[in-house]
């Protein structure tokens, strides 16, 4: 498969042949007001914080469990001061505060672990600071052409989907769907992924700072759903999305197989892009948008 960027004749367009590099755009900054819209009602927010926050007190108590049959605690923390910790939980108590004294414990011991209600409460700043490149199966749309290419006058650049490139990654490339409905969140489970930090510290009796961060992955359905739904009136692009969890300059998705200029780039365009692409690579192969002599529609036709 071919996917392509719309481009108009600029700098920026001829630093993707000469450095290699595309800018992935925040959604703020795209053309499309509704773009990344979602809806998480604060009540399911809230469970997912409580079940993740048991989650990790029970993961706990199980390693609390099995290292003591071979006279091991967690960490290396004194036996009576995790039981100490254990009488200190009230029933009365709401997890939250369960948590927060589970936090402390942890902490006073050089273990830091990650605060389950800030995680998701990034949501919002995870959607803002996504990174889209917008690209689109389609060669022959004419609207496309005309939005994107400068009225016809640019061109459109076709990487080819390989096995090991960035946009044959299902958590990397994701087609629009598209729907006027606002993306809404209607059951519990968020995907999470851990990351862990050594730090030595002689202060500490194992010697060691343990600490882990938790942040919703870019493989989380709903997360991949919501930058990935746009409104109805948007269907005729066609889109796919490259993403990545940041906007900037990243290096190409996918090699780049076909360069397709529009039916009014002029030459000197046309000579241009060859130039800069057989610099580049060897392999790419060049078009040219033509008038069907027959009906009104593009058709994509090989030059030298």
């Amino acid at each position: 498969m071919v996917l392509y960027k719309y481009r108009s004749d600029s700098k920026n367009t001829e630093n993707i042949f000469t450095n290699k590099q595309v800018w992935l755009a925040k959604p703020d900054t795209l053309n499309d007001p509704f773009e990344c819209s979602y809806n998480i009602p604060l009540d399911l927010i809230q469970a997912h914080i409580e079940m993740a926050c048991k989650a990790q007190i029970f993961g706990f108590a199980v390693s609390c469990a099995k290292l003591a049959s071979k006279g091991r605690t967690p960490f290396g923390i004194p036996q009576n001061e995790i039981d100490e910790f254990w009488r200190s939980l009230k029933p009365v108590f709401t997890i939250k505060e369960d948590y927060r004294l589970f936090r402390e414990f942890q902490k006073k011991h050089g273990v830091t672990i990650s605060d389950k209600e800030g995680t998701f409460y990034q949501w919002k700043k995870a959607v803002k600071e996504v990174g889209i490149f917008s690209l689109s199966s389609e060669i022959d749309n004419q609207l496309l052409w005309a939005h994107y290419a400068d009225e016809s006058r640019g061109i459109a650049i076709g990487f080819c989907v390989t096995s090991d490139s960035r946009l044959s990654s299902s958590e990397h490339c994701f087609k629009v769907k598209y729907s006027d409905d606002i993306s809404e969140k209607g059951d519990i489970g968020f995907n999470q992924q851990v990351v862990y930090d050594l730090e030595y510290d002689d202060n500490l009796p194992q010697k060691i700072r343990f600490s882990n961060t938790t942040k919703i992955p870019l493989s989380d359905p709903f997360f991949q759903q919501v930058i990935s739904t746009k409104p109805t009136a948007w269907s005729y692009e066609s889109e796919w999305r490259y993403v990545e969890e940041t906007a900037g300059l990243f290096p190409l998705p996918a090699p780049i197989c076909e360069v397709v200029f529009g039916l009014r780039a002029k030459q000197e365009t046309i000579e241009k892009y060859k130039k800069l692409a057989i610099d580049s690579n060897d392999n790419i192969k060049f078009f040219q948008m033509k008038k069907s002599p027959s009906k009104n529609i593009l058709e994509k036709c090989p030059i030298q």
